[in-house]
């Protein structure tokens, strides 16, 4: 490994990308097996985020109003596809082979290989984000108000419920230290925070290139052909979910939802 410091920051020259070292330097994901296929370049990047969205700015269009052009956005960057990964990928990531799904004979091929199934979670997170910003009051209408109206199922709400927790672990887990610093701004008598942050940032886009080249065609149409064989080694339901929620439809008998908190009665009314 090499490193040089400049303006009194330290710059990783060049490291093997399958060295535990690395990951212990970025403080990065546990042996996750794309480190040992896929050298994933990093920069320094001065992270802004205003507090109002600039529509004419590329990166703020995640945070704009829904549209056809947010959605195409976020559908970009949250599209989950599946990868394959080997027994002993498996269990490196402290995983039981016996209980994790194989890949299907017939999905086998040079580029994708003949493993296990899995997806990367910088996708999943993500999708939970975009979870949560189209459940925003604000936003809901637009994206569920015709589907649901008021009463959204049970499931729609225990999902955003587990975009939440999703977002909150793996917050807590990287533990971000970096400082924000205050300024004094025109105008104003209380000091500002300045979210120029500067960052050593993974290059996204490299990532995303490399899942697209990885890509499984036809990925729902084999998932859904995908069959339990019956004498799968299987886990337990989590606590409480078939009580919630027995058919995994979301509703029992059409009839059990959750409705949104302290509506109006007048507003509860469905046509």
């Amino acid at each position: 490994m090499e490193i040089i410091y400049r303006d009194g920051l330290a710059h990783i020259v060049s490291i093997a990308p399958s060295s535990n070292l690395i990951r212990k330097f970025l403080c990065t994901d546990f042996a996750a097996p794309v480190f040992d296929q896929l050298s994933i370049p990093t920069s320094l990047r001065d992270l802004y985020i205003p507090l109002i969205p600039n529509a004419t700015e590329p990166r703020d269009i995640y945070r704009l109003p829904p549209s056809p052009a947010v959605d195409e956005a976020w559908d970009r960057i949250t599209r989950v596809n599946l990868i394959s990964i080997s027994e002993d990928e498996v269990r490196k990531l402290g995983k039981d082979p016996s209980l994790t799904i194989r890949s299907p004979e017939s999905w086998w091929s040079e580029t994708w290989g003949n493993g296990y199934i899995g997806q990367i979670d910088v996708f999943h997170q993500i999708h939970c984000l975009n979870m949560l910003r189209q459940g925003l009051i604000t936003n809901y209408n637009y994206y569920w108000g015709e589907k649901y109206g008021l009463t959204p199922p049970v499931q729609f709400g225990m999902h955003l419920n587990h975009c939440l927790g999703t977002i909150l672990d793996n917050l807590m887990c990287h533990a971000d230290v970096d400082v924000v610093t205050f300024n004094w701004r025109e105008s104003q008598d209380e000091p500002f925070p300045d979210f120029e942050i500067r960052k050593q940032c993974r290059n996204f886009e490299a990532i995303v290139e490399w899942q697209r080249e990885k890509q499984l065609n036809d990925t729902i149409k084999r998932w859904k052909a995908l069959e339990k064989p019956t004498d799968a080694k299987q886990r337990q339901m989590p606590p409480g979910l078939s009580e919630i929620d027995p058919l995994g439809t979301g509703e029992i008998d059409g009839v059990r939802v959750l409705r949104l908190d302290d509506v109006p009665e007048e507003c509860q009314q469905r046509e």
